[in-house]
């Protein structure tokens, strides 16, 4: 109601508010896996869990993991970090 009140105020002209019992646009979940090719629907307009499209959307994310498995950028044979230890040495991780 405030939304519209704003409308209103702003723009000098009446701002009606609908309401339904229903969602007329319907909710539908995707997933995105970062580069990975095309979009995954995985829960559909009537709430249904899409088992499948999960999976293969994680399984082309898991497609485009480096060879190592806490790499998500999807660069093989990224440079390992280093940091100092107490001692003073350098310790890879």
């Amino acid at each position: 109601m405030q939304f519209a009140e704003w409308i209103s105020k702003i723009h000098n002209q009446p701002c009606h508010v609908v309401y339904t019992d229903f969602r007329p646009t319907p909710l539908q979940h995707y997933l995105f896996p970062a580069g990975a090719n095309g979009i995954h629907l995985v829960v559909d307009e009537k709430g249904v869990f899409r088992e499948d499209n999960f999976q293969k959307a994680m399984t082309s994310l898991q497609d485009k993991m480096g060879e190592d498995s806490g790499d998500i950028s999807g660069k093989k044979g990224s440079k390992k970090k280093q940091w100092k230890t107490k001692t003073g040495g350098n310790k890879g991780k």
